[in-house]
């Protein structure tokens, strides 16, 4: 079904959407950005890249990569949330990952994280 629009409205219409298409790609992009640059994303690296469940799994750790739409934070103060999906690449082979974290006091730290994998998550807490 086509938009019964006169040639200018639809040119308009057009321009109008590409760039509200544009500026939310770019504030998604920001906020990914941010994201990563983030303390509980930091700590999640450190949890991760530390894990000898997971290395016995991937081999050592060379990347941990935040999956595209894998994350939420909450923080008010010095209390919130952070929940992580993530790609981790070892020397053996590859994982998927999954990290919550709990800030408490200003102080971020692993609550839970578990290897994701068809045959059900296994933990990653020792």
């Amino acid at each position: 079904m086509r938009l019964a629009l006169p040639e200018m409205n639809r040119k308009k219409f057009i321009r109008i959407l590409a760039i509200t298409a544009g500026l939310l790609f770019a504030a998604y992009a920001v906020t990914y950005y941010f994201i990563t640059q983030s303390e509980p994303f930091e700590e999640t690296v450190v949890f991760v890249s530390a894990s000898s469940l997971l290395k016995e799994n991937v081999g050592e750790v060379q990347k941990v990569r935040l999956a595209p739409f894998g994350f939420s934070i909450e923080v008010v103060g010095g209390e919130g949330s952070a929940d992580f999906e993530c790609s981790v690449v070892g020397s053996k082979g590859s994982a998927e990952v999954r990290v919550f974290l709990k800030k408490e006091s200003w102080k971020w730290r692993v609550v839970s994280a578990s290897l994701v994998s068809p045959d059900g998550n296994i933990s990653l807490q020792e």
